[in-house]
């Protein structure tokens, strides 16, 4: 399915939020090897979330990686800054993360955590284009997103979602208008939000249907740390996304 396709169905943007993120672009601290072609990989009937197309795959790897462990202990609190402790604490037991960030990663975002939580159904375009500087990317991924949330709620098949998102990912890999901190931002997060549908299906809210809606916080959260580092977009989407499932 042609991503072109799906924004002439995509639902009416969010109201943009009021407030900006105080952050800036810094370089990337880690390289991820990018393949000539996408890969596929399959476990039984299950396309998994991989594509190494994306030369920042490594986001949507460690976001899997952390959320697997997290929720290996049941019981855990809700609060932000309880998710936020466990989620950071994680991470820098994570070889992988460490390589990434350095040692004693520090989260130092909570009180925009509770922001993007308060204001969930609208908040994300003003991310959006808060983070983005073209206007061409800010509309391009705002259409993305609309056309991604409304996907997961009509598609029940996995692969069908995979496919879009890879599309959509080297179109804007290709896109030589683009500027480098753009492509990062919106490449890093869709490497998250790939990954992120995934485990949605695989481990839906207390055993019943996959609740989409649950994605948005880790899009939002995602978005505004990628503008930051890799290491923040991780952290940040997690802590968003997890405390908005509670």
């Amino acid at each position: 399915m042609k991503f072109i396709y799906l924004c002439l169905i995509v639902i009416p943007f969010f109201i943009s939020c009021s407030e900006s993120p105080d952050v800036a672009v810094s370089d990337t601290k880690a390289s991820v090897s990018k393949s000539s072609s996408r890969l596929i990989t399959k476990k039984g009937s299950i396309v998994l979330p991989v594509n190494n197309a994306n030369q920042y795959e490594i986001a949507g790897q460690l976001h899997a990686e952390l959320y697997a462990v997290y929720y290996a202990v049941d019981g855990l609190s809700s609060s932000v800054a309880s998710v936020a402790d466990r989620v950071t604490m994680l991470a820098n037991e994570n070889e992988s993360f460490t390589a990434l960030a350095g040692i004693n990663y520090s989260f130092k975002s909570n009180s925009r955590v509770d922001y993007i939580l308060s204001t969930i159904d609208s908040c994300t375009p003003g991310i959006i284009n808060n983070s983005l500087v073209a206007n061409k990317a800010k509309i391009s991924f705002n259409a993305f997103v609309n056309s991604l949330l409304l996907l997961c709620k009509t598609e029940s098949d996995y692969a069908v979602i995979h496919e879009f998102v890879v599309t959509y990912e080297n179109e804007i890999s290709e896109n030589s208008t683009f500027s480098l901190s753009d492509k990062k931002i919106i490449l890093t997060t869709t490497s998250i939000a790939r990954y992120t549908v995934y485990e949605i299906i695989q481990r839906p809210k207390k055993n019943t249907d996959p609740e989409w809606d649950l994605l948005v916080g880790n899009i939002a959260g995602g978005t505004e740390g990628s503008t930051e580092s890799l290491e923040k977009a991780i952290v940040m989407s997690l802590i968003t996304g997890i405390a908005e499932n509670e």
